[in-house]
């Protein structure tokens, strides 16, 4: 009898506190032109703390046109775009979990 076994790499960014953490499987998503991948992920809260205000997630597109090294005094060679902002507490529609989730 054989079982599966599935092996995820999880990355996490939280608050400083520890009251609110992203866990997402992977930080890097293509532009295939006709459809970018889609961003899957978790998100642990403390309703507690975050009570009545809503949280939101922003995925933050970081373009690099030149090297990390080449980056001194101050200097960076890439730019940020927030690409979208998606409300995720209170839920508002229950989504269709992935694998992931």
């Amino acid at each position: 009898r054989h079982q599966m076994v599935f092996s995820f790499h999880v990355f996490r960014k939280s608050a400083p506190n520890g009251k609110l953490s992203v866990y997402v499987g992977r930080r890097d998503f293509t532009d295939h032109l006709t459809h970018v991948d889609p961003i899957d992920g978790v998100v642990m809260l403390d309703p507690d703390y975050v009570k009545d205000r809503r949280v939101f997630v922003q995925a933050v597109l970081t373009y690099r046109y030149g090297r990390e090294e080449d980056e001194v005094m101050g200097l960076t060679f890439a730019k940020e775009l927030v690409a979208t902002s998606a409300l995720v507490y209170p839920q508002v529609v229950t989504p269709k979990l992935t694998s992931l989730q």
